[in-house]
């Protein structure tokens, strides 16, 4: 759960993408969003000559709701995107399924820069500073060369690259494998080279640390003796300048304590490990950044002490995790900004292994949520974590029946009758039920369903048949 800040809605309700004109919202200092109408953008796009921005979000999304209250709040960023067509469109509208496929869209949020022939140019990284993400916007609007050409003159001919243009390398979401650039390994590759020919130091050690970043995504990280000598070299620099620690946020915040934590024991890990926590305890006080954002900082203390204290954490950091846990709930006063707080929030109790506290904070604000059924799905997570299977399927199940859009009831349902089978195998009524509540929402949107979607749904019939084989002679159809 925690991997979901590295990875962070409109508040018009978004429209039917098959309906005649574009709603756009906008006010002086915002974004002049374009709600739904793809078809729309793409026709103004062809007059105008401007690229299209979408932007592919949920109202339930947690990182949605960051986004949209840095990025697109942002001076800079809202100033470089009336250079851009910019589209919102929420995945759960009706017909938003069949984008999603076109442009291969495996998550939420997901930018997208297209050309006006529906080409893809670039997929812009939620996680990239507001700075880095105007920069990039500026150069896909002055000339809206696709990333494998930049990729191409960057590796043939670094010096003719603009400033913007790598740092519209740099901005690239390479942790989107549903789009041009699947394979991780590769991806980690092609940053390695990228660090080696980049004009600038700073851009160099952004790449190094890019091209890490897949180490510390499996449950343990470990690294070769060649990858600990380059974690030397680039953390100390990294994290020794002001603006680099501001253009590296999330990755320092995530990345670099499971990179420090993977070294050999050390005097000099634990200084180089206290360095990053003075940090981002600095950084933490900067109210620019979002709250979410400040809460999650503590991931790396939490990481860091476990590293070295045995798997534990002393008491001390406890109370301090408590305490800035304490001063953020208060600080988060509407809905919107909770939704994302309280996901923060819960994440960093499960990880310092205090899930029950995570589930009481989740459960008492059920009743002023946004979005209830996320706090639903989360709070079975947390159950099944704990082990508690009567709780974990219960949670599952009410997340599913309070899903709203097409696409939200299908996967929550799915992901409802998954945990039943899963944790109450014997509970054949209960099992059934649930299968009933996935045909139900299977029927309900008629067919229109992402690949990603339908693979989800296949994964589950043949779940379900497992289950019906070993468990039950009567099973629904």
């Amino acid at each position: 759960m925690i991997l979901g800040g590295l990875l962070v809605v409109i508040g018009c309700r978004p429209r039917s993408v098959e309906q005649a004109g574009p709603q756009v919202t906008a006010t002086p200092e915002s974004i002049a969003w374009r709600e739904g109408d793809v078809n729309a953008a793409f026709r103004d796009a062809r007059q105008t000559g401007k690229p299209i921005l979408l932007y592919w979000g949920a109202k339930w999304c947690p990182p949605c709701r960051a986004l949209e209250a840095t990025h697109f709040r942002n001076a800079s960023v809202v100033a470089e995107m009336r250079h851009f067509l910019p589209v919102h469109l929420d995945g759960d509208a009706k017909g938003a399924q069949r984008w999603g496929d076109r442009f291969h869209i495996g998550g939420y949020p997901t930018i997208i820069v297209l050309r006006s022939d529906g080409s893809e140019v670039m997929r812009l990284s939620r996680v990239a500073a507001p700075a880095q993400f105007a920069a990039a916007l500026r150069a896909m609007a002055a000339q809206a060369a696709p990333i494998s050409a930049l990729l191409g003159q960057a590796l043939a001919d670094p010096g003719k690259l603009t400033h913007d243009q790598w740092e519209a390398i740099a901005a690239y979401d390479w942790l989107d494998t549903s789009g041009r650039f699947a394979d991780r390994a590769a991806n980690a590759h092609m940053l390695e080279r990228l660090a080696v020919v980049a004009p600038d130091p700073k851009l160099a050690r952004r790449f190094a640390i890019y091209a890490l970043t897949p180490r510390t995504i499996a449950a343990s990280t470990t690294l070769s003796a060649s990858e600990q000598s380059e974690v030397w070299q680039i953390l100390p620099e990294l994290i020794g300048s002001e603006q680099e620690v501001s253009s590296n946020l999330p990755y320092l915040g995530y990345v670099a304590p499971r990179l420090i934590a993977a070294l050999p024991p050390s005097p000099a890990r634990t200084a180089l490990g206290n360095h990053l926590l003075r940090v981002l305890d600095k950084a933490a006080e900067d109210e620019q950044l979002g709250l979410a954002d400040r809460v999650r900082t503590l991931d790396a203390e939490i990481v860091l002490a476990k590293a070295d204290n045995g798997g534990r954490i002393p008491a001390a950091v406890v109370a301090r995790i408590y305490r800035r846990i304490g001063q953020a709930e208060r600080a988060a006063h509407t809905p919107a900004l909770r939704q994302s707080v309280l996901e923060a929030i819960s994440d960093i109790l499960v990880e310092a292994g205090d899930a029950r506290e995570a589930a009481r904070i989740l459960g008492n604000d059920l009743s002023h949520a946004a979005v209830p059924a996320y706090y639903m799905r989360a709070l079975g997570q947390i159950e099944a974590q704990r082990g508690d299977t009567f709780l974990a399927v219960r949670w599952a199940r009410r997340a599913a029946e309070a899903a709203v859009g097409e696409d939200s009831r299908l996967r929550w349902a799915i992901d409802y009758s998954m945990t039943a089978i899963r944790m109450t195998p014997t509970d054949g009524p209960g099992v059934n039920a649930s299968a009933r509540t996935v045909l139900a929402a299977a029927a309900q949107g008629r067919g229109n369903y992402s690949t990603t979607t339908r693979d989800r749904v296949d994964a589950w019939r043949k779940a379900y048949a497992r289950w019906c084989r070993s468990y039950s002679a009567t099973c629904s159809s």
